[in-house]
């Protein structure tokens, strides 16, 4: 058993290929988390993420250790994490109505690129904690989030207005009580007629009314007329 310990503890082509075999696997369960709640970074993004910080801290040793480079090998693993925020800024998206998304995928982008640093610089139970930790926080907690929320759902309309006047009392009303407004749009109506607004809007109901009864709830306030549910 201590000389497997030794062996991937040491700089050598076995211990190279698990080092970079971990780092797959490790960010590849984390990646299919992702995919699975339809995020942009997914499982091919996770495990090239880990793949590539393992190599670029290998890189450094190999430098050090085998060609004897007066150089720090712990470099290149810093640039890593620095560049990856060019790639986690990419998940992350401001809609029209300054909500961002994506802060979790892009943090999790960055936590893998250091989980493949650990695995390649052979530090095995760091990567393997940290990787437990950061299940336990994308998958566990956001459930417990949301039961601690209550019962919430979230539908998408679309709403026509009698003027753009009725707009701004028509979104105070709809931030009351166990409605709240997520994303909002204005665009022109879809139907002919004449000085209606058009309304795009994600809302957050928490209550466990039906869409049917939701839309009718939604034509009795003042100055809507067309109430659409999105899917």
């Amino acid at each position: 058993m201590n000389e497997w310990v030794v062996l991937l503890r040491d700089f050598n082509l076995i211990s190279v290929l698990f080092r970079l075999l971990l780092a797959a696997v490790l960010a590849g369960v984390v990646g299919m988390e992702r995919e699975s709640h339809g995020r942009v970074a997914g499982f091919r993004t996770h495990i090239l993420v880990g793949v590539g910080s393992a190599m670029a801290v290998m890189v450094g040793l190999y430098a050090t250790e085998v060609l004897g480079l007066g150089t720090d090998p712990l470099r290149i693993g810093a640039q890593v994490l620095s560049g990856i925020g060019f790639l986690g800024a990419g998940t992350i998206l401001v809609k029209s109505t300054a909500k961002v998304k994506g802060l979790t995928t892009a943090a999790g982008l960055w936590c893998m690129a250091a989980i493949g640093l650990a695995c390649g610089i052979g530090f095995y139970s760091g990567a393997l904690i940290g990787t437990a930790l950061s299940l336990v926080t994308i998958a566990l907690l956001s459930r417990m989030e949301n039961r601690r929320m209550g019962k919430h759902r979230l539908f998408n309309f679309y709403m026509e207005v009698n003027g753009s006047e009725a707009v701004n009392p028509l979104v105070e009303m709809l931030n009351q009580g166990v409605y709240r407004i997520l994303e909002l749009e204005i665009h022109p109506a879809r139907s002919s007629l004449p000085g209606h607004v058009g309304l795009q809007l994600t809302l957050h109901v928490l209550s466990t009314l039906s869409e049917e009864n939701l839309v009718r709830d939604l034509l009795k306030l003042p100055d809507v007329k067309i109430v659409l549910v999105l899917k």
